[in-house]
């Protein structure tokens, strides 16, 4: 069971204005769509920084909140913050107090939602319903491809589709998001790394890729496949128009997810 010390309902006053701006050395966040590389992203920073590996939040999806002691701890010891953080209003609050630029990194929903599906799977196989996956069907191993899919469109989707939304909507609110995408990262990772570094301030000459090879990645960093477009082969021609439709146009042309 987690034990949580104290969770942020809502941004405390006092801890407001204790807020040291931009912490130790280096506080970075890093928040992610889940199955966007995330695992990796978060590994492959901190260790070419040579930062520690900082979780500031109950890791939950999609309604995740900070930890009030762990975010404390960031921002005053530094380190690389990987979360799936909504921007809820007491999150975007407490970032903008401590003057943290996120870098909020999406994946084309459809495929994130496919990656999903295979990761329930391999969770049901592995340690059975959990928490975590509490309105998966507890059936879910006794479905069959097409009907997980089915659900996931129906329940999964619009919730990767609504985080992204909100992260979008709050670009007024905190100046200096940075948006990515995995398929950038896919385009060229070298280049997808130093447009981080400099979104933070930091000369990309002083980050050391460690270059994860193929074994580490899959024990560390929920690695799969890790393709774009899978789910045009893997779904149906009905459950690729249901899921295309879901995904508002504004949001496909911003990111380049075509249909």
């Amino acid at each position: 069971m987690r034990i949580v010390r104290r969770v942020i309902p809502r941004a405390p006053p006092s801890f407001i204005k204790g807020v040291p701006d931009m912490g130790g050395p280096q506080s970075l966040m890093l928040v992610t769509m889940p199955r966007s590389g995330s695992v990796y992203l978060w590994r492959t920073l901190a260790e070419g920084l040579g930062l520690p590996m900082v979780r500031t939040s109950l890791s939950d999806f999609p309604d995740d909140h900070l930890v009030l002691a762990q975010f404390q701890y960031l921002m005053t010891f530094g380190g690389v913050s990987q979360e799936h953080l909504d921007a809820k209003p007491v999150t975007l609050e407490l970032l903008k107090a401590a003057g943290l630029a996120p870098v909020v990194n999406v994946r084309d929903p459809r495929q994130a939602m496919v990656s999903w599906l295979h990761y329930l799977d391999a969770e049901f196989q592995t340690h059975g319903q959990k928490m975590f996956f509490q309105d998966a069907p507890a059936d879910w191993l006794g479905h069959s491809f097409e009907e997980k899919a089915d659900w996931c469109v129906d329940h999964h989707l619009p919730k990767l589709v609504t985080w992204v939304e909100g992260w979008l909507a709050a670009e007024e609110q905190l100046p200096g998001i940075l948006f990515s995408s995995f398929e950038d990262m896919k385009a060229d990772e070298g280049v997808f790394f130093d447009k981080l570094l400099v979104h933070w301030g930091i000369d990309p000459g002083g980050f050391s890729h460690p270059h994860l090879d193929e074994t580490t990645r899959r024990e560390t960093a929920n690695f799969r496949s890790g393709q774009t477009d899978e789910w045009v082969s893997a779904l149906s021609g009905e459950q690729k128009a249901r899921a295309s439709a879901a995904i508002p146009g504004t949001m496909k042309s911003r990111f380049g997810w075509i249909d």
